[in-house]
């Protein structure tokens, strides 16, 4: 957030209105976009072959090796709640056979990967050789259409076919940018004015999110406006409505995430992050502030001690409009009374730590829409190497929420052991490798990659350089 004068309130106010108009607009388009694709879902899509694994007969389409088994399980699902559990063995293969020409397991048609010509009426998975004896596989949402376009290929599907893909369809680069060699660099150890530089940068994008020494306390006109169009308290709604769980044994469920192509787009990845993942994230930045501690515990503290009304407000300046979060502030508080201004900041400082439990498990929950495997290493969807299907305008959409929530919780991911995985996962989006072209393919760029992926790299240059190489 920026800090910006105070003039011409009634002018933003004006703006700021017609911004939550064309946003409530854009939630009864989404609505409508939902029942249409319910609709297809029950007539076009009925033509073609889908298996949800939702009915216990879909299982007997499938023929499998002696050593391997086939079953509907609940422990991992990406539609409905069910999905087909393959464990196999080393060489093992499951077949599937079928009269359509085309067919969408990870956005990959026959166009790319036939070789050779005539009909093809079989799909068959074949196990790799492994360590391992026994290993069990997911799938669920297995689809055999008819024609398929715009799909990336990634780490899991490489590029397969040629002549296919050309340089004007941006979202088929990022597997090619992420194996270019980078250029030889003479210094490999930054000097001390660059880093000096880097930090400089880095001081100057947190005080474009806020001015560090406010608190949000002393927000007013335009930058209390800006705070208060992040609807912080609909992101909390929205992250609940997600039903995001983590069982004992690490495996996290909650409301399937897709591309924006993809046509079971109910919930997005471009929904999730910028409208969840990103006012939270900038909520916790602000509010766990030291000065923001500090001054909303002493700028409170009568309100609290006041009658059952004013507590009541006092919460909710603190905590937010959720209910759970205003619970855990209470909670935290206790029934003590006369509370002291430590009282107060202690209870705030539990109220940040589920603030930042939250979003972590958020992160993990982006990251597990759609896990795979590369080089026996298990990788999340929303990771390097993950193409997601399709990556068209993904980033247009996702991109800059996901690249500015990183930069705000590189500290907590530090701490968490997980920085270098976003790092990664921010390279892989960014279509990084690009920048060691020699020479040169584009004469310039789009408006959308300049907001999307040239500013995104300005984070992770600051996010990568400081946190990775000098801490």
């Amino acid at each position: 957030m920026e800090q910006q004068d105070d003039d011409d309130d009634d002018s933003d106010q004006e703006m700021i209105t017609e911004a939550e108009r064309m946003e409530d607009d854009s939630d009864e388009e989404l609505l409508a976009e939902v029942e249409r694709l319910e609709t297809q879902r029950g007539g076009a899509l009925a033509d073609e072959r889908v298996y949800t694994f939702e009915d216990a007969t879909h299982l007997s389409a499938f023929t499998k090796s002696a050593t391997s088994t086939l079953e509907r399980t609940t422990t991992r699902y990406k539609d409905g709640t069910n999905s087909l559990k393959w464990t196999w063995a080393t060489g093992d293969t499951i077949t599937h056979s079928f009269t359509s020409n085309g067919w969408r397991g990870i956005w990959v048609s026959y166009k790319e990967s036939k070789l050779v010509s005539g009909d093809i009426d079989t799909m068959k998975i074949t196990a790799p050789t492994t360590i391992e004896t026994t290993h069990p596989l997911f799938i669920d949402l297995l689809r055999l259409v008819s024609k398929l376009s715009k799909q990336t290929r990634d780490e899991i599907v490489p590029t397969i076919g040629q002549g296919i893909y050309t340089t004007n369809n941006f979202w088929q680069q990022t597997y090619r940018w992420s194996v270019v060699t980078p250029t030889a660099i003479a210094e490999p150890v930054p000097s001390q004015e660059k880093l000096d530089n880097l930090t400089l940068i880095e001081k100057r994008l947190e005080n474009w999110f806020v001015n560090q020494s406010q608190s949000s306390v002393q927000f007013t006109g335009n930058v209390k406006k800006r705070f208060d169009s992040l609807r912080v308290d609909r992101s909390h709604t929205e992250f609940s409505l997600l039903s995001i769980a983590k069982s004992t044994a690490g495996v996290i469920t909650g409301t399937p995430l897709y591309a924006k192509q993809s046509e079971y787009n109910h919930r997005e990845f471009g929904y999730a992050i910028p409208r969840v993942l990103l006012p939270m994230a900038l909520d916790y930045h602000i509010r766990s502030r030291a000065v923001d501690v500090n001054e909303m515990a002493a700028d409170e503290l009568s309100n609290l001690n006041g009658d059952a009304t004013n507590k009541a407000e006092a919460t909710m300046r603190i905590a937010g409009g959720d209910l759970t979060m205003q619970q855990t502030f209470t909670n935290a508080l206790g029934s003590t009374t006369p509370y002291t201004v430590e009282n107060v900041k202690e209870a705030i400082g539990t109220l940040n730590d589920k603030r930042k439990e939250r979003l972590l498990l958020l992160l993990d929950y982006i990251e597990d829409q759609g896990e795979y495997y590369v080089k026996e290493i298990l990788k999340p969807g929303f990771s390097d190497g993950s193409g997601l299907g399709t990556l068209d305008h993904e980033m247009n959409n996702a991109g800059a929420g996901f690249m500015n929530a990183a930069f705000l919780l590189r500290k907590e991911l530090q701490t968490a052991g997980k920085l270098s995985d976003y790092i990664a996962t921010m390279k892989w989006y960014n279509d990084f490798g690009e920048i060691y072209q020699d020479p040169f393919e584009y004469a310039g760029t789009s408006a959308d990659r300049m907001r999307t992926i040239s500013y995104g790299g300005n984070l992770l240059f600051s996010c990568f350089v400081i946190h990775s190489v000098v801490v």
